[in-house]
């Protein structure tokens, strides 16, 4: 009998103990993202994403969270058009993310300019013709931008000691994935689909439980991950600790979608792609009402693995 209460105390305390342990952790782990993204985010470089706007009536705002991520190579001279162009959409409850990649070279009406491909509206200085012609055409409101630049990415995969791509040919270093992101003729897998393989591994490096329960080793990859980025004022530091959080509690389910090509077609050096209009408008309806996953059941084509492999 006492050998028996005995026993029961003993697990009382491990349970104790273990709860104290969870506690603690969890306390380290939200004092250290606190500390991280105060001192990471003076390296961000900000930009006024939103104070010019483009013509016209913005969609609504929404529960739902939604980013425009370009990717920019800037390793010759600053670049004068994005790459990858990029839809992250998180649902009102953060519980699920879709990612939707817009071929760049898509033909869109872009607010004060006209026909172009979307890669042509974004600028450096002034992405926000990118933001009207990306909510023209889906009338998905933007929250937020954030730019990419790949010139200065090699340190970012270096800190995560390496990133296994498949199509890259199996694991690689910095120099090698800056190789990998840049194709050296148009026939070759496309630029803004080798980025988007990247910052799949990059991020999913981020994410997992061995990166997030060593701090040191989180420190330094995002700090060279900001060292990379640009992101819109009205980012906040709050906001973005909320994201760093999220992060590292709770990953959310990922979809990773392509933007369905009906057709492309040459205006005269200048390859274009043209959206398939109804099965763009289904995207774009399924992405405002968070239904992704319905169109995706319909649609497997558009998913970025199936598309892309």
């Amino acid at each position: 009998m006492a050998k028996s209460t005995n026993s029961r105390r003993r697990g009382g305390r491990i349970l104790q103990f273990a709860v104290l342990g969870v506690a603690l952790l969890s306390g380290l782990v939200i004092a250290s993202v606190f500390l991280l993204t105060e001192r990471i985010a003076d390296n961000i470089v900000r930009i006024p994403a939103f104070d010019s706007p483009a013509a016209g009536v913005r969609p609504p705002d929404t529960a739902a969270l939604t980013v425009l991520l370009i990717g920019d190579d800037t390793r010759v001279e600053p670049s004068a058009q994005g790459d990858a162009v990029l839809l992250v959409h998180l649902s009102p409850d953060r519980g699920r993310a879709t990612i939707v990649a817009l071929p760049d070279d898509s033909w869109v009406e872009i607010p004060g300019r006209g026909a172009g491909t979307i890669a042509s509206a974004y600028s450096e200085d002034d992405p926000s013709p990118l933001i009207g012609a990306v909510e023209q055409l889906t009338a998905v409101h933007i929250d937020h931008v954030v730019t990419v630049d790949f010139a200065r990415f090699g340190p970012v995969v270096d800190a995560t000691h390496g990133i296994d791509v498949p199509r890259g040919g199996g694991h690689l270093d910095g120099a090698a994935a800056l190789v990998y992101v840049r194709p050296q003729s148009d026939a070759d897998l496309g630029r803004a689909e080798r980025q988007q393989d990247v910052l799949r591994a990059v991020f999913g490096e981020l994410a997992s439980p061995a990166t997030l329960t060593d701090l040191p080793a989180y420190y330094e990859l995002l700090e060279q991950l900001s060292r990379s980025l640009r992101m819109d004022t009205t980012l906040s530091d709050g906001n973005l600790r909320s994201v760093a959080l999220m992060a590292a509690f709770r990953r959310p389910g990922v979809m990773s979608l392509v933007a369905p090509v009906a057709n492309r077609e040459r205006y005269g050096t200048q390859s274009v792609a043209h959206l398939d209009p109804v099965r763009s408008a289904e995207l774009w309806t399924a992405l405002r009402s968070d239904a992704t996953a319905d169109y995706a059941a319909l649609h497997p084509q558009d998913l970025l693995d199936a598309a892309s492999g």
